[in-house]
Formats: structure tokens, C-alpha cells, sequence
């Protein structure tokens, strides 16, 4: 049985982790698109990956200062070692008011998957599109 893990709604891409040193993301079953983009399977995760299936975003790393995280910020945190060069999935931003979007998203070996969560959605400022003003402070 291949390793699942079933989402709903999401905000966030996956990266996958293969304990193996071969295989990864092999597939992603989406419902609810609503005619918004499909999720795409993308290799190399790190500095500058393009982050969604319909937006040209790319992950770099996290600035903050004094007060939490700030695009102008001068303490720059860079991805964790540990996601870099994997298999990842680039989700439509769009799709992220779907009511009821789902995935599933299949690998061929045993690997951990972490989600990248955009914590300035529904912040203290009620905003469901907003800057990094927000602060959220991070997922554990």
C-alpha cells in the first residue's frame, strides 16, 4: 500500500522527505477544484521554487525583525537543510477558497511529509489577503 495523507483545504504546499533516498511524490488526486488550476508535482524544493500552480511566487527565505516576521526585516532565516532538493507540491493559490477542495497526495516510498503553512491567513487583523503584517508566530 502506497503512503497517503489526505488534506482538506488547503493553504499551504507539501514537501516530502523520502526516507529512502529514491522515490517520492508520485501522484496528487485533487476534488472541489471549481475550475481552478490543478496541483503540480515539482522536484528540486529551495531557495526560489515556484510556490503555486497559478501564481509565479517563489519560496525564499524568511526576514523578521524586532517585532516577527517583516518583508524589510534584517534577520533572514534560511529554508531548513532538511526540504531542500525534494520532490514538493505546488497547489493553485486560487483554489484556497474552495469549500470543498480536497487532496491526496501519494508516494512510492515511506516519507515524511511537512506543510508549509501561510500563517498570515485570517490573522488579528481579520484579513484573509494581507502583507506579513499579520504575525501570526509560527506552526510548532
Amino acid at each position: 500500500m502506497l503512503p497517503k495523507i489526505s488534506i482538506l483545504y488547503l493553504v499551504f504546499m507539501i514537501v516530502t522527505c523520502p526516507i529512502s533516498l529514491q522515490g517520492g511524490i508520485t501522484e496528487v488526486n485533487e476534488l472541489g477544484l471549481g475550475g481552478d488550476a490543478a496541483a503540480i508535482i515539482a522536484s528540486n524544493f529551495g531557495k526560489d521554487a515556484l510556490s503555486f500552480s497559478d501564481r509565479p511566487h517563489q519560496h525564499n527565505c524568511a526576514a523578521f525583525n524586532g517585532s516577527g516576521p517583516a518583508t524589510g526585516g534584517n534577520t533572514i532565516v534560511a529554508l531548513p537543510e532538511y526540504l531542500l532538493g525534494n520532490d514538493y507540491v505546488r497547489f493553485a493559490n486560487n483554489a484556497r477558497d474552495q469549500a470543498t477542495y480536497s487532496a491526496e497526495v501519494v508516494s512510492d516510498v515511506t516519507a515524511h511529509f511537512y506543510l508549509l503553512v501561510d500563517n498570515r491567513i485570517d490573522g488579528p487583523r481579520g484579513k484573509t489577503s494581507s502583507s506579513n503584517a499579520t504575525c501570526l508566530p509560527p506552526l510548532a
